[in-house]
């Protein structure tokens, strides 16, 4: 037996009035308000590339009719 079970195991080895607690859980580290805006603002960013991006490529026939471009006019 080591010497932190045989320290565990006997409660007699507290002194007399002291009361056995268990140790407070460390608390969580906690997070700044300037993250969560960076967060947000690079979620937000990718969400409207992705959205121009898709804009963009839905609207890309319509362009090229619009100023007279063809196929093997610069694709």
């Amino acid at each position: 037996m080591t010497a932190l079970q045989a320290t565990l195991d006997n409660p007699a080895s507290t002194a007399i009035g002291e009361s056995r607690q268990p140790a407070a859980a460390p608390a969580a580290p906690t997070v700044s308000a300037k993250t969560w805006i960076a967060v947000i603002g690079a979620t937000l960013g990718a969400f409207m590339a992705v959205l121009n991006i898709q804009i963009v490529n839905a609207s890309l026939t319509n362009i090229q009719g619009a100023i007279g471009a063809g196929i093997d006019d610069g694709g």
